[in-house]
């Protein structure tokens, strides 16, 4: 169950290699990090990211999700996903299915990863997570997924950050978005101050392919990709533990 890391292997340069490397596209990387404060609690958002057989259910772009295999332990497991951009013209022929491994971790202060903290995550996996909240919770919740095996993907990497939000004082919703060719970051939304539990998100995706039409796309969309993704998350938080 250990993580699979994608490694290169150096080979000596040669005429060949040099002729190949003039053929073959290169490798374009995109990354975007949407960071919100939302209108929940970090355990309830925890348990719909990690709910991933109920995915395309809520979220766009998803077509079919399941979950494949789960670790011993509770906190890893493997994912087949189906996306496709049917909704987004002019790439709207645009269908992947791949598999990820998922990494689950709720890290308290004083340890990486405590008995308790795993004893939350399989009560999480298993539907019996009954959450137990105080205003001093400074726990992380943390969720990673890697691709492991992909046709349409270079890699595909995600990680949702959760942390508990205590100040009341008013801060926007802030994004940053990155690619191999330009990087810019923005301020923008009504600031919040409920006195109601909430979560500090921060939502980073990145991807790295090769086909240039997949290059076309992710440079225009998946800004606004990401953005819709978390509020899909946040309205089925919503729905399920707000009422």
């Amino acid at each position: 169950w250990n993580l699979l890391e994608c490694s290169t292997i150096d080979q000596p340069k040669n005429k060949n290699n040099n002729i190949m490397s003039s053929i073959v596209p290169k490798v374009s990387s995109f990354r975007h990090v949407v960071k919100r404060i939302l209108p929940t609690q970090p355990q309830h958002l925890y348990s719909v990211i990690t709910d991933v057989d109920s995915y395309a259910q809520f979220l766009p772009l998803c077509k079919s999700s399941r979950i494949l295999r789960k670790s011993d332990c509770g906190t890893m497991f493997d994912a087949s996903l189906c996306v496709t951009m049917s909704d987004i013209p002019p790439f709207n022929w645009i269908q992947e299915d791949y598999v990820s491994r998922v990494s689950m971790a709720v890290i308290s202060p004083t340890s990486s990863h405590s008995d308790s903290d795993t004893s939350a995550i399989r009560s999480i996996a298993t539907s019996s997570f009954k959450p137990q909240i105080d205003d001093d919770d400074d726990r992380e919740w943390i969720v990673e997924a890697k691709s492991i095996k992909s046709k349409l993907f270079v890699g595909l990497r995600s990680r949702w950050r959760l942390t508990a939000h205590n100040d009341i004082t008013n801060q926007p919703i802030s994004t940053t978005t990155t690619n191999s060719s330009s990087s810019s970051s923005s301020d923008r939304g009504t600031p919040i101050a409920h006195k109601e539990k909430q979560t500090n998100v921060e939502f980073e995706i990145e991807m790295s392919v090769q086909d240039p039409i997949i290059v076309t796309a992710l440079n225009q969309v998946l800004g606004d990709v990401a953005e819709t993704q978390v509020a899909a998350f946040e309205r089925r938080c919503i729905e399920l533990h707000n009422r």
